[in-house]
């Protein structure tokens, strides 16, 4: 009777390491398609304030450049949530 409570406690944890490993494996992706996405975005503000510019539209000279502080602000935020969410999984 015990060794069968040991191997299912065992089963038990083995199963919660492999859920944690998936959760924390989950977040890392999502966190690279954040950082992805966030990069994309940025290289698309840019480009899109460049060729605004180019046009010579004088309203549109005003248009700050400050874009990438934006973003960096952003990422990390972003990274310290899910860096949060990660270390809460697993103490969890």
């Amino acid at each position: 009777m015990r060794d069968l409570l040991n191997k299912i406690v065992s089963d038990i944890q083995k199963q919660e390491k492999k859920l944690s490993t998936d959760a924390s494996s989950f977040m890392e992706e999502v966190y690279r398609m954040t950082v992805y996405q966030w990069k994309h975005l940025r290289e698309l503000l840019s480009n899109a304030i460049a060729w605004i510019k180019s046009r010579g539209t004088p309203s549109m000279s005003a248009i700050p450049t400050s874009t990438d502080t934006t973003v960096s602000a952003e990422l990390t935020r972003t990274n310290n949530t899910l860096h949060l969410a990660k270390s809460t999984a697993m103490m969890g």
